[in-house]
């Protein structure tokens, strides 16, 4: 404490941290239009492609209010997709039930056997986030393209 406060009444801290603050301000100032510049591009960009989408999206509605043999080709995408979604969270499930018990599962008492089984059992987990991670990509394609069919669905009450 003693050291901080012999540092408090330092005339070369005083003047090293005025230097710091107008070297921060200096470089903030530069810092600032440049970000500016960065954030409008990559924010115009986003809008530029939402709308893209968004055309695209409407120019597919189209094609779909009409044309039912398409609109049954897209419901059965969908169940498709439900399907692979449930297909990985049963995978997710096994594989974190292997890791758990994957110990029991060992069949020797050998070192280089334990560091294998230790070595499949570690891998099980990564397996089961990948699993996870892709039934949650399949889910939310199900749920694009019920959104999708719906919509076209609907349209065509209107």
């Amino acid at each position: 404490m003693s050291e901080f406060l012999s540092n408090l009444s330092s005339f070369y801290w005083w003047l090293s941290v005025v230097f710091v603050g107008i070297l921060i301000n200096l470089g903030s100032s530069y810092l600032k239009n440049r970000l500016d510049a960065q954030l409008s591009r990559l924010s115009s960009r986003w809008r530029e492609r939402s709308e893209v989408r968004k055309a695209q999206r409407m120019k597919t509605l189209e094609g779909l209010r009409d044309n039912y043999p398409e609109q049954v080709f897209l419901a059965f995408s969908e169940i498709r997709y439900r399907i692979r979604s449930v297909m990985s969270i049963a995978f997710v499930s096994a594989f974190c039930v292997l890791a758990l018990y994957f110990d029991q599962l060992r069949p020797s008492n050998s070192a280089s056997a334990d560091l294998v089984w230790m070595a499949l059992g570690v891998i099980l987990l990564p397996v089961a986030a990948v699993a996870a991670f892709m039934g949650f990509l399949q889910h939310k394609a199900a749920m694009q393209t019920r959104r999708l069919l719906e919509d076209s669905r609907n349209s065509l009450d209107t």
